[in-house]
């Protein structure tokens, strides 16, 4: 059994000044704002037995110090961001060797710091995926008239975005749905799964995969039924076709391990 990820809440100003004080260079979305008042954050600090002393002569507790180490210098990095309706989610994962280390944001620039054993890296990953509130699901949904799966079946990449965009201008055109699949030819399964994700939608969870020679992204859609995910189906055609599939919040890990495997391998 892995030991149990060690967690620690950090104001604006306590994080700014952690990053400061050990030098470290964290990924360009999770720097400190510039603007952000650092002041004696050494007094909250020291209650959190991060920091001893005070001043020029206060010190870093080694263990955070390593776990920012490891967020600025990872073999493989994670960036997460999800949302469901109002609720959202950005964080970020990253492995070194035997440890992993993450960053949520929590508003306001403050944050929330773990270190954890890099075998766990998907069981970290979960809390990066939003859970649904059955409280807050629409009245559509409530009453029965959304579905109640997730989304299932193939079609072409671009009349995702296509219909996407339909969805927008219906109000002005409500034949707009219907001459995007005119134009795209799209078969009758393919154009009623084209208009469940445009009307269902309303979730999305995007995650980027980087290490030193590449990248490689997650891409997941959510709907009353639940989160499905987007998988790229080459079909020997010209078509770019995606794959969408029943996904469910423990398993990311199983999505990125692909990419995460590669680079650490």
């Amino acid at each position: 059994m892995t030991p149990a990820p060690h967690r620690l809440i950090l104001s604006a100003g306590e994080f700014a000044y952690l990053v400061e004080k050990t030098g470290v260079d964290l990924p360009p979305d999770w720097m400190p704002a510039d603007d952000v008042q650092i002041g004696p954050a050494e007094a909250g600090l020291t209650k959190k037995r991060v920091v001893t002393g005070v001043g020029d002569e206060a010190e870093v507790h080694p263990s955070v110090e390593r776990n920012l180490q490891i967020l600025a210098g990872p073999t493989v990095l994670l960036d997460t961001i999800a949302s469901i309706g109002d609720k959202s989610s950005h964080s970020v994962h990253a492995v070194n060797g035997p440890l992993g280390a993450s960053l949520f944001a929590l508003g306001e620039g403050a944050v929330e710091l773990s270190m954890f054993a890099s075998v766990d890296l998907g069981k970290e990953l979960i809390r990066a995926v939003p859970a649904a509130d059955p409280a807050g699901a629409s009245l559509e949904s409530r009453l029965g008239g959304g579905s109640a799966q997730p989304l299932e079946g193939r079609l072409p990449l671009e009349a995702l975005q296509e219909m996407g965009a339909a969805r927008l201008f219906r109000a002005a055109d409500p034949e707009a749905p219907a001459a995007v699949v005119d134009a795209l030819k799209l078969t009758g399964d393919e154009a009623a799964l084209a208009r469940d994700v445009a009307e269902q939608a309303d979730g999305a969870l995007r995650c980027l995969v980087i290490w030193a020679s590449g990248t490689s992204q997650v891409n997941w859609l959510h709907t009353a039924g639940g989160w499905s995910g987007l998988d790229p189906d080459p079909d020997g055609s010209d078509r770019r076709m995606v794959r969408v599939e029943p996904a469910a919040r423990e398993d990311l890990g199983t999505w990125v391990a692909p990419a995460v495997a590669g680079a650490l391998g």
